[in-house]
């Protein structure tokens, strides 16, 4: 049982209860969490409730699970550049809220088929139902959207000899289904602007391949077919109150696509402390419901399938006292899927460059301090064109909300056998704000330093901790939306000040 407190009047319960009778087990988790926010109008409140069920078969185990989960909470919506610095903490949307619930079932078994082979099914059923209601967006502000999702997932884990090698496969299916209805609208008792009926399905084989090709070097296949079907009507009631005349009913949509991914990669042990490794691999992402109603434009339902060549290479170190992983990539995108904020609508960016590189180490300085650091550079251009409706070259521009420099550096601190202190240090470099493609601001989202610092002990069945995020109190954002003819100008959501969370919990 964990009991929890903190500024903004922040208070939270989690019980986690655990049973073993005869051969089965039982295991509860409860939670429930509110806040009034840093923000103003930014109450939220959270409940979640899981039970599993864990049973023995002849060959395998048996697992069944049970969830619910609620959410509900207040918007306080964006800042302007002015707003950010006079009163940063206000809020222009007392109205606006975002509510939903759900549950799901879940069932899934091992069952061992001989010595070498296990055969794996996960299926679940789930329903979400979602509120909302934003009357700082263009109309309809209303939404009440329910989704019902299937998952059938059969796959088997298969050790062999492969021409006198050892192999480790897995082979699979993944079978999904979802039907989808949402209803906007100007209230919530309002006769709805725009009904929408939806179904999406996925029909998916997939075989990934770890072959030992000596004792010191394996070679990594997989390849994923996918087939996607999907259908989406639209029906616009002229009655609605918030018909203006303009608005058009979207054309059906029915669609089918079979795209595959395939990645091969290779780990060489040099010696006992260091391996190399490299990747090369494409992905996709086919729009879902939810994309091609909220873009596209006019009244077409169409976007296209994104698309991404990518290839890693790098190294990792491990000794007694210092490990390391650093690696280097490019990925190279298609049809990125991305939001355009004068048109109000998902579009498809042309293609993107995206590379860097990631530096992960871990120093066991003396037997009581422990030094970890991950380091990011990034770069992200477009390479192409045409992207948006409102920019004909972006060719050479830097993509949005991509920080060119990241590092975030924690130091454990064992001080005795029941307690330890973990101070840490976050540096995010500047970035493009969301709309600005063009590059056309020349103000970014600033660089920020933000210190934070734990205290955790544990005596016996009893356990705390003492959390301070943003020591320092920091003011600073990390998303903003500029304006794309307005120099200087631009909307921004400010990230929480300093706050302060006791947890004291124990084990019955």
């Amino acid at each position: 049982t964990l009991f929890r407190s903190g500024t903004f009047n922040s208070r939270e319960v989690v019980w986690n209860y655990s049973h073993k009778l005869d051969k089965y087990s039982l295991n509860t988790y409860f939670n429930h969490s509110e806040t009034d926010g840093y923000r103003d109008e930014n109450e939220q409140q959270q409940n979640n409730i899981i039970s599993k069920l864990r049973y023995p078969g002849n060959n395998g185990d048996h697992f069944f699970t049970i969830s619910f989960s609620e959410q509900i909470m207040s918007t306080p919506s964006d800042r302007s550049q002015d707003q950010l610095f006079t009163d940063r903490r206000g809020s222009d949307t007392p109205d606006d809220y975002i509510n939903s619930e759900g549950g799901s079932i879940l069932y899934g078994t091992d069952y061992k088929l001989s010595d070498y082979m296990t055969f794996i099914l996960n299926s679940s059923f789930r329903l979400k139902d979602s509120y909302s209601d934003l009357q700082s967006t263009s109309s309809p502000s209303y939404s009440d959207t329910s989704l019902t999702n299937y998952q059938f997932t059969p796959r088997i884990n298969h050790l062999t000899n492969l021409f006198g090698k050892i192999s480790k496969s897995t082979y699979g299916l993944d079978l999904q289904y979802a039907d989808y209805k949402s209803y906007r609208k100007e209230t919530k008792n309002a006769i709805p602007l725009h009904a929408y009926d939806a179904w999406q399905a996925t029909q998916s084989i997939y075989a990934q391949q770890s072959i030992y090709l000596t004792n010191t070097t394996i070679l990594g296949t997989g390849l994923r077919l996918q087939r996607n079907r999907i259908a989406i009507g639209d029906h616009l009631d002229t009655n609605a109150p918030d018909y203006a005349g303009w608005q058009e009913e979207h054309k059906t949509l029915s669609d089918q696509e079979t795209n595959y991914a395939v990645n091969i990669g290779l780990d060489h042990t040099v010696n006992k402390n260091t391996i190399i490794y490299g990747r090369l691999g494409n992905g996709f992402r086919y729009p879902n419901i939810d994309d091609r109603i909220g873009g596209s434009g006019g009244t077409s339902l169409e976007l296209k399938t994104q698309t991404t060549k990518d290839f890693e290479i790098g190294s990792k170190f491990a000794s007694d006292n210092f490990s390391s992983n650093v690696s280097t990539y490019i990925i190279e995108g298609k049809n990125e899927l991305a939001y355009d904020t004068d048109a109000f609508e998902n579009i498809n960016m042309n293609s993107t460059r995206r590379y860097g590189v990631e530096l992960n180490t871990r120093n066991k300085i003396s037997d009581k301090l422990n030094l970890t650091n991950n380091f990011t550079f990034a770069k992200a251009k477009y390479i192409s064109g045409d992207q948006g409706t409102y920019a004909t070259d972006f060719k050479g521009n830097d993509v949005p909300l991509v920080p060119q420099y990241s590092l975030d550096t924690s130091l454990e601190w064992n001080i005795a056998k029941f307690m330890k202190i973990i101070p840490t240090i976050k540096y995010q470099d500047d970035m493009r704000m969301e709309s600005d493609d063009e590059n056309f601001q020349d103000t970014k989202i600033p660089s920020y330093v933000i210190a934070n610092m734990s205290i955790t002990s544990k005596f016996r069945k009893f356990f705390s901790s003492l959390s301070i995020n943003n020591i320092f109190d920091e003011k600073y954002h990390n998303y903003a939306v500029a304006s794309s003819s307005t120099l200087g100008a631009y909307n921004a959501y400010p990230e929480p000040g300093r706050e302060i969370i006791l947890s004291l919990g124990t084990e019955f």
